[in-house]
Parts: C-alpha cells; structure tokens; sequence
C-alpha cells in the first residue's frame, strides 16, 4: 500500500481576468493549483455572496463578446449566460420549448427572457463517459453540447441544445422532461445518492481511492496518494447535490461505458474538483479525486 506524502507547493489565487472571458484547460492532464477543499458551511457562504458575480455578470454585459469565445463551449457559454444580449443574438428563433412533450414556441428576440443559468450558483459541472468526450472538452471542434439543469428533487431535467453553426455556437432548443427519461438516469440516481447519503458515502467507494488534493493537516500543502476508505471523511470534498448544472459534450451518448468522469468547476471562487467513477456489478464506486 503507498501512503499519502505530502508535497509542498505555494497558494496560487485562481483570478478570473473579465478580458479573458473564462479560458478553460484540459481536464485530466493539467497541473493543478492549491486550493481550500470546501465543505458544506462554506459553499453555503459561496453562494451568499453573490455580489461579485453580479458585478462580474454586469462587467460581461456591457462588453462585446470577443471573437475567441467561440472556439471553447464554456468560454462561449460563460459570455452567453451572464448576457441577455448574447443570448438573444445567439438563440435560433423561432426556437422550440418542449415541456415534457408539450411544445411551445418562443418567435423572437422580444419574447426571449433572460436565464441565468449557474450565474448565481458561483459553479458547475461536467459530465464525461468516456475518452472521446473528455477530448471534446479542449477541442475547437467540437460541434455539439448540451447543458442540463438537473432536479433531483423535483425528479426533473432541463436541457439547452447547443451547435456550433459557420463557426458560432448558438442554441437550438430547450427540453424538459423526467429524469427518468435521460439516457444516464441510472448513473445521476447513483450519484445524488453518493452526495447525498454521507452516513454510507464509504461504501460507494473503492478499497483504496487515489487522491491528489489539500493535506488537512499542514496548510499551504497538497498531497497524493492512496486513501483507505475509514480515512474518506478527512478528505471527502465538497459535492453539489439536489439541484445543479451540468455541460455534456457530445451528442451521442456512450451509456455502456463503466467510467464516468464528474468535474466540479467553480466561478471565481476556486473550487476545482475531478471525481472518476466505474461500474461495479449493479452499482459504481469512487476511485479517484483530485481536488
């Protein structure tokens, strides 16, 4: 068994510069930065102050969106979600609202309202199932997303389909529907679960999860290495539960797949934590976190 060593490395802020509109890197093989592991008290207080945001939101609104957004989708989608500007010139009208099969349509830019979306939150996260949408992350390319409000309590899922279209992303639908009726239903029942139910959180987990994060015990330190599971609550991170937004690159969904790759991405706040999930018989365990 390897033991967790701690290697020291200086605090470095994570600063959103408005200029640079959200410059995202790659997901698995970046190098991470040293950041306060979160806990529930504290997101709570994240998402009170919601100023900055506001003001960072306001900043946003009152620029052009440069051009270099549209290579990234969350570059893209940041300057879309923080402008009632952007995203009216780039939604397609008439645009199609399908309510659990119900369909309404919104004709113009007059009827459009402004959605937020995790503006308010100060995070979100991703969803990958395998390799190929990992890769689409950072990829210019890439062609299609979809960005989810999922509804654990409500038992619901609502979806924003975007394509990238002569070179710009724009949004192309908007659907609401059961939870139930989503390809990977089984998976985001796994994963409330797991945030959810902290008294058996140790069960969903393998007998030696890899960790790379925060030493609780020395400041301004990070460490790595294998953790067993009676050491989880030293370490655990922070996980959105209940009700959050989530991006899923491609169009196709590779719901076979025994991975699932779950980044928790945070709006100039610092939060950065990648969790790794397989199949394990009927259910998933945990095996790795990066934080």
């Amino acid at each position: 068994m390897r033991y967790l060593a701690p290697i020291f490395f200086p605090v470095c802020c994570i600063l959103f510069v408005a200029s640079c509109f959200f410059m995202t890197t790659g997901c698995m093989n970046r190098s991470s930065s040293v950041v306060d592991s979160l806990d529930a008290d504290t997101v709570e207080i994240v998402k009170e102050e919601t100023a900055p945001l506001d003001s960072l939101s306001k900043m946003i609104s009152e620029a052009p969106m440069p051009k270099a957004a549209d290579e990234l989708f969350e570059d893209f989608f940041f300057n879309y979600a923080a402008n009632v500007d952007v995203q009216r010139a780039r939604t397609i009208f008439p645009i199609v609202y399908e309510d659990n099969g119900l369909e309404v349509f919104i004709e113009n830019k007059k009827e459009w309202k402004r959605e937020s979306f995790f503006m308010a939150d100060g995070y979100y996260t991703i969803l990958c199932q395998d390799q190929k949408q990992l890769k689409m992350i950072g990829d210019t390319t890439t062609s299609e997303v979809t960005v989810q409000k999922l509804s654990f309590t409500e038992d619901e899922v609502r979806e924003w389909y975007f394509s990238r279209i002569r070179g710009k992303w724009c949004l192309r639908s908007i659907h609401v529907k059961d939870m139930s009726e989503t390809p990977d239903y089984e998976f985001l029942q796994f994963y409330n679960k797991f945030a959810t139910d902290t008294l058996h959180q140790e069960s969903y987990l393998a007998q030696y999860v890899t960790f790379k994060g925060p030493d609780p015990d020395e400041d301004f330190s990070t460490m790595e290495g294998d953790i067993m599971r009676e050491q989880w609550p030293m370490f655990k991170p922070w996980l959105p539960e209940n009700e959050f937004y989530c991006i899923r690159y491609g169009k196709k969904n590779n719901i076979a797949s025994d991975k699932r790759y779950f980044f928790i991405r945070g709006i100039s706040n610092g939060i950065q934590t990648d969790l790794v999930f397989i199949r394990k018989g009927k259910t998933w365990e945990l095996i790795k976190v990066e934080a």
